[in-house]
């Protein structure tokens, strides 16, 4: 049941972007600065990128973001950037789900997982990409290592 809610989670994460992306509709300015960062990274210039005038680290404490770079690597466009985000967003749904089934019982945490995935304050972070989106899962999964010790 876990994975059928995990798979719908990537699901309504992954649509709206695809949706967007495919229909001309990314009209971020954050994601050019990401984009073009990410492709000069792969081509060994940093996260230079020309919005900013300088290297994305310059301007955010960011280090992480090259661990991304590998997967931008297979498939280098602004999708799978957008993919990143709404996966990682997805991905959220194990721990909190693991931490209300330990705290409420299994039923309820489902509930929790619903109020989760409809909060609108998540749903606003797969809009665009952000390094912070990363912080939800690992936060979560700090959270559910601390509550099982």
């Amino acid at each position: 049941m876990l994975l059928a809610v995990t798979a719908c989670a990537a699901a309504v994460f992954l649509a709206p972007s695809y949706l967007r992306y495919t229909n001309y509709g990314v009209r971020s300015f954050d994601i050019g600065i990401y984009s073009h960062a990410f492709w000069n990274a792969l081509h060994g210039n940093g996260l230079f990128n020309s919005p900013e005038g300088m290297d994305h680290l310059s301007n955010h404490a960011s280090p992480g973001l090259y661990l991304l770079l590998p997967v931008y690597a297979l498939a280098p466009n602004v999708f799978t950037l957008l993919a990143l985000n709404g996966l990682a967003l997805a991905s959220t749904v194990i721990p909190a789900y693991l931490i209300a089934r330990h705290t409420f019982g299994a039923a309820v945490s489902l509930g929790c997982l619903a109020a989760l995935l409809t909060n609108p304050a998540l749903r606003s972070l797969n809009y665009d990409v952000h390094e912070v989106v990363f912080a939800v899962p690992l936060l979560m999964w700090a959270m559910l290592f601390l509550q099982c010790r």
